[in-house]
């Protein structure tokens, strides 16, 4: 590329290479002209940069060992030029406006640090749902981003015409700190940033094996305004090789982040403990089943002891710990907690 691109994109990947080759062509067609295409290889067995060759000087290629995702997107960061950086599976199908709507809603808005979107499931070659956001968690997701947000302006509005089904699609936009620090709403994958913003924040926590994105939203969010488009902008593809089909990594991961950027925190500890309450009570409770799935059952009491702290008149965590005490006198030793 001769000229300095406005967009980068980060396209990590560890294996699964069938998929690659939807994946970098649905961001070479994107509408928003050149961007800058950087393919960060995490380490993987399979031969990545034999599937990236034939793009040539249209795709950056970065080979690094294995170290995770954080890690992975964080290398492609730090490589690329761009004002704006989105950050990408490789087994994911990108819808050809994304780009270009998100550059556009975060020129409009200068204060804000990230743009995110939902995600269409997609599985066997088939769209299965238009939404990866609504119905996947224990929340109302339309009542929390109503309540969290100002009044919302139609995308056209802005300017942006999107098309047939989101053509009546909302934008959202302002301060949501405590929507993101209750629900991992922001999926980086369906994301746009400003790279300035990344720097000052450091970038990914490159410890976490899953959940980096919620940790780095989690920053953002105390620092700078967050835009929502109300559309899927990508199809995210299902399959059994994927980060989020590991429940341990993830539930310790979750954990992690409730304790680094929320719990620490004094300000937000003193302004909503009521939240922090539920947040901690909800990552012990989750961190606890999976130590309890591994056996790991006096580990496991630690967290339940946490929980029960947090919500005593809940039978869940006291039914929960007399099961750990049950299974580890049938197995007759504990194995050490992870």
């Amino acid at each position: 590329m001769t000229s300095k691109p406005r967009i980068s994109v980060v396209m990590t990947a560890y294996n699964h290479s069938q998929y690659i080759p939807a994946a970098i062509e649905s961001i070479l067609d994107q509408d928003v002209g050149a961007v800058e295409l950087i393919v960060v290889d995490d380490g993987s067995k399979e031969d990545i940069a034999s599937v990236v060759r034939p793009y040539g000087d249209k795709v950056l290629f970065i080979a690094q060992e294995n170290a995770g995702l954080g890690s992975a997107r964080n290398t492609g960061l730090w490589a690329s030029k761009g004002e704006y950086v989105a950050f990408c599976d490789s087994d994911d199908i990108h819808l050809p406006f994304r780009l270009s709507a998100h550059s556009r809603l975060l020129d409009l808005h200068p204060g804000a640090a990230q743009v995110f979107s939902d995600l269409a499931m997609f599985s066997d070659g088939e769209v299965t749902s238009q939404t990866t956001l609504r119905g996947r968690f224990d929340y109302d997701f339309d009542a929390e981003i109503e309540s969290a947000f100002p009044k919302p302006k139609a995308a056209r509005d802005y300017g942006i015409a999107l098309p047939e089904p989101y053509a009546d699609a909302r934008v959202f936009h302002g301060r949501i700190t405590d929507l993101i620090a209750a629900y991992h709403v922001a999926w980086g994958g369906a994301s746009l940033y400003r790279r300035a913003a990344l720097i000052s924040v450091g970038g990914h926590d490159e410890t976490l094996r899953r959940w980096a994105d919620w940790g780095l939203a989690s920053r953002l969010s105390k620092n700078f305004e967050m835009i929502y488009l109300d559309a899927p902008v990508l199809w995210y593809r299902q399959h059994g090789g994927q980060l989020t089909k590991q429940p341990a990594i993830g539930a310790a991961c979750y954990r992690d982040i409730v304790y680094r950027e929320w719990k620490s925190d004094p300000i937000f500890a003193a302004r909503r403990p009521d939240l922090l309450a539920k947040m901690v009570a909800r990552a012990s409770i989750r961190h606890a089943h999976y130590l309890m799935e591994a056996s790991h059952y006096r580990e496991a009491r630690k967290h339940l002891y946490d929980y029960i702290r947090l919500r005593p008149t809940d039978r869940h965590g006291y039914t929960a710990t007399l099961r750990s005490l049950v299974m580890e006198k049938v197995l007759g030793r504990d194995v050490p907690g992870a």
